[in-house]
């Protein structure tokens, strides 16, 4: 497992915070991001290249980049990349998914194979990017509390932050996987097959679905 979180309009006490918690899910690697009032947290259990640096989280001139997960056919699609020109300094798959956005956008989800949690600042596009994969195999958890937003693999990462003050959400209970609600009310999930945009400037959040089993 590995652990991804994160606020907007936060501090990096709070981050450290969120990463610290889930530190169960990642325990060979941390790191966080920091850019005026975006804090981007990742936790990693190293699989795939255990040797690079700059993964934890991913970024470059473009975007940053923490994920949760494993894409199974990231070797075909770091194949299909390099006729684009691609270059690639790792062996991560992470570094793939990086390059498929900056390729593809949006469209990227069409051809990803695995189970995943990802969050994605694309600092041209001012935007964060959360996304989870078709089976809901990977949690990812968000909240908007007045003027911040937070996101996490673990909604107890998100607690944790807001001085334990969400009231829990009597209507549902701890097995209940795929429904957008929690176990504390104002914290939600992604739901699977979702991704989720949020607008740094006004802290909008529209959430579009990009896989549905009924359409299959």
């Amino acid at each position: 497992m590995c652990s991804i979180s994160g606020i907007i309009n936060g501090d990096l006490k709070s981050l450290t915070k969120m990463i610290d918690v889930q530190a169960h899910r990642a325990p060979d690697e941390s790191g966080y991001y920091k850019n005026k009032n975006i804090f981007i947290g990742m936790g990693r259990l190293k699989i795939i290249d255990l040797k690079s640096k700059n993964l934890c989280p991913y970024e470059d001139n473009q975007i940053v980049l923490s994920y949760n997960g494993e894409i199974y056919n990231y070797l075909e699609l770091r194949k299909e990349l390099k006729i684009y020109n691609w270059k690639f300094k790792t062996s991560s798959d992470i570094e793939v998914l990086a390059n498929c956005w900056k390729q593809w956008g949006y469209k990227m989800f069409q051809k990803l194979n695995g189970m995943f949690a990802i969050c994605i600042y694309d600092k041209k596009k001012n935007i964060i990017l959360l996304a989870r994969d078709i089976a809901g195999e990977k949690p990812l958890y968000y909240s908007k509390v007045g003027n911040k937003f937070y996101f996490s693999s673990e909604a107890k990462a998100i607690k944790k932050v807001c001085n334990n003050s969400f009231i829990k959400n009597k209507t549902i209970n701890a097995l209940q996987h795929c429904v957008e609600d929690t176990l504390w009310k104002n914290v939600y999930q992604l739901m699977p097959g979702h991704y989720l945009t949020l607008n740094l400037k006004n802290l909008r959040t529209n959430i579009f679905e990009y896989w549905n089993f009924k359409k299959i």
